[in-house]
């Protein structure tokens, strides 16, 4: 597949804010794109954006080279900054911010004067990064009381002296790193972590030859992707290339839109797509970003090839669970991604735990009785308008919407929740174009008859004086908690 420009005319950020006289970092977090980037001045500027669009640059508070990484739903930035003292930033979701850094404590050997590189793996952060021409590693992991740390460093490289820009990715379930040798052959050096030792062993340079002087790595799915700068800095022409890992072996590089680099291009993958941003090759250093798709179908509109006839019944739908659960609580969060970035991601199978509030009659979201950002509380007319906003502009598709009472306490019958939830579908206008928000039906519906519509799947009882005809939605009320065995006829 072509990679194709993206921003405004393949730039990050409109002239003359997208200029970098060294390497961008690039991460993904909570369903976005991230870029950061020292402009010409040494200052250092963010953009969060999709596979499309970056928004307006915002200043970061340090100076120096950036790596970023995400863990555990936290996104890590690590700064290099100008006399080799390195600053751990977390970014704060809540407060939109940067928390206060933590500076690495030179005295183990903590410090560094060239771009490192940064990786979470086995919920440890990883950091490598070239020391006096010998290739050290710490982790960020916790210690016996449970507090984070960063350990003291250790040796990577063993004799073997390095130079240029580390790249770490995961490959078959390892960690391997790439770094080149420190002589006029610049051989690319190869090493594999161990987890039960601890330690790094040297391996073959699993990029064949790919790295000559610095590469940037991602992997998604069951490959891995290097980034690498044709020949290194002794080809002025710097063009840039891509190679996968697949089914055990590297495929031929590709040429990524013909692009030439000054520094290494950078990687990351968002919703399928591998987005590639790198500073141009010419005295501007103006950032780039080029992108390509690594599946034959978009994640945000997967069913539109499937047939009308097929039976939702036979389909297998992802989802998540506690779908609404994107709290700042440890113990009540279960996601990190909005519903609208769940939906461009592929998912289409929600779990809503709702509670209604009999002072106003309306419908909110909760998790085992806690209510979803407090203490604002998150409506359910909210979440709904989430996904048809999606739908609307995704008509082909369906949401499958489970709706499970989260109050379990019984003080009230059930006809209250159920009567808050129809009168809350019954009194959903329908699109512009005519067509209902919902599909009540108490039968399997196929997807022809659910396209741009969310489909009710009631975990809830009903009033018990119903006719069965009546029924709002697919009746799942037997599926009770932690049964993943539940079959219904």
């Amino acid at each position: 597949m072509a990679w194709i420009s993206r921003g405004q005319s393949g730039f990050v950020q409109d002239t003359p804010n997208g200029h970098t006289s060294a390497v961008p970092a690039m991460a993904t977090h909570r369903g976005s794109l991230w870029c950061l980037w020292s402009d010409p001045s040494g200052d250092l500027y963010y953009a969060i954006g999709d596979n499309d669009t970056f928004q307006t640059r915002v200043r970061f508070p340090d100076q120096g080279i950036p790596v970023m990484a995400e863990l555990l739903g936290r996104l890590h930035a690590v700064i290099v900054r100008a006399d080799g003292e390195i600053g751990h930033y977390e970014y704060n979701d809540a407060e939109k911010d940067w928390d206060v850094p933590t500076i690495l404590d030179k005295g183990p050997g903590l410090w560094t004067n060239t771009t490192p590189a940064l990786m979470s793996h086995n919920n440890n952060l990883i950091l490598v990064y070239i020391q006096n021409s010998y290739l050290y590693y710490s982790t960020w992991t916790l210690d016996s009381e449970n507090k984070p740390i960063w350990k003291y460093p250790q040796e990577v490289s063993g004799i073997s002296k390095v130079s240029g820009i580390p790249a770490l990715f995961v490959l078959n379930g390892d960690l391997h790193v790439l770094c080149s040798s420190l002589d006029e052959d610049h051989t690319i050096l190869g090493f594999k972590y161990s987890l039960p030792e601890d330690v790094w062993n040297s391996c073959d340079d699993v990029s064949e030859g790919k790295a000559a002087q610095g590469v940037s790595a991602t992997s998604y799915g069951g490959s891995a992707f290097l980034a690498f700068q044709e020949n290194g800095p002794g080809d002025t022409s710097h063009v840039i290339y891509m190679s996968e890992y697949k089914d055990g072996m590297w495929h031929p590089q590709e040429a990524i839109a013909d692009q030439a680099s000054f520094d290494p291009p950078q990687l990351a993958v968002l919703n399928g797509r591998i987005n590639c941003i790198f500073n141009s090759n010419d005295e501007d250093r103006k950032l780039l970003w080029y992108s390509r798709s690594l599946l034959d179908y978009s994640l945000d509109s997967w069913m539109a090839e499937i047939p009308d006839d097929t039976l939702l019944s036979n389909m297998t739908i992802p989802g998540t669970h506690d779908s609404c659960a994107e709290s700042n609580i440890p113990f009540v969060r279960t996601q990190y991604l909005s519903i609208k970035s769940q939906l461009i991601a592929g998912l289409r199978f929600l779990d809503l735990r709702v509670r209604v509030h009999t002072e106003d009659g309306q419908l909110y979201m909760y998790h085992g009785g806690i209510p979803i950002n407090m203490p604002f509380y998150l409506k359910f007319d909210f979440v709904m308008q989430e996904v048809f906003d999606f739908l609307s502009q995704h008509s082909q598709e369906t949401v499958l919407i489970s709706i499970n009472n989260d109050d379990t306490s019984g003080k009230e019958p059930p006809s209250v929740f159920y009567s808050a939830v129809a009168k809350h579908i019954t009194s959903a206008p329908p699109y512009p174009f005519g067509e209902p928000r919902w599909l009540t039906s108490n039968a399997p519906s196929t997807l022809g008859d659910a396209r741009g519509k969310a489909v009710l799947l009631r975990r809830y009882k009903c009033e018990e004086d119903l006719a069965p005809e009546e029924k709002m939605g697919l009746d799942l009320s037997g599926w009770t908690n932690g049964n993943i065995r539940i079959e219904f006829r």
